[in-house]
């Protein structure tokens, strides 16, 4: 699985031949099940085949629609893949994890996410990311310091300009909440 298919026009979705087929804009095309790793569908006017649904979901393919504004509103996940009982497996292990084991995970993910951000302002600015570096080495485990939030205010503040907040109804904000709707989305 490699392709991630994004449907931004209207399209009729449908099995043909054991391949996905997209009709759109008076072209065809056709998709081998085994090469896409999900199906993004922007516009309301699309229409998929319940065959197409479930090939998708029988060779793991994740499905997201989105609303009128062309935010994410729903993620159709394949519950045939590894089973019902695969998903509580690994829910099960998760709750049963000690604390210290989740604190210690919690400082490697935050750690790894404030050095992700340091490399993201240096290709966007071209200087280096020192400073977020740093912050990144003085993460305790489960994060009592807060440096996830102290970083994420240099962060932000680097690539949208002084005065940036998550808050604020720009462009810019509309875009990074796209794009983490589409990753939160298929991380589910």
């Amino acid at each position: 699985m490699f392709r991630n298919v994004y449907l931004k026009n209207p399209a009729t979705i449908s099995l043909d031949r054991y391949q996905l087929e997209v009709a759109t804009g008076g072209s065809q095309y056709h998709f081998p099940f085994d090469d896409i790793q999900s199906l993004l569908i922007e516009s309301l006017e699309s229409k998929v085949s319940t065959a197409a649904l479930n090939e998708l979901a029988e060779h793991g393919v994740t499905v997201i629609t989105c609303d009128s504004q062309h935010l994410p509103s729903a993620t159709l996940l394949p519950l045939g893949v590894g089973g019902y009982y695969r998903h509580l497996k690994t829910l099960n292990l998760q709750l049963s994890l000690s604390k210290r084991f989740k604190d210690r995970l919690t400082r490697k993910i935050i750690k790894q996410k404030i050095h992700n951000q340091g490399t993201v302002v240096q290709l966007l600015t071209g200087g280096p990311a020192t400073m977020l570096n740093k912050l990144a080495n003085t993460v305790l485990d489960g994060d009592e310091s807060a440096r996830e939030s102290v970083a994420a205010k240099i962060y932000f503040t680097t690539i949208g300009g002084q005065g940036f907040n998550r808050q604020l109804g720009n462009l810019t904000n509309g875009a990074l909440n796209y794009g983490f709707s589409i990753l939160r989305s298929y991380c589910s």
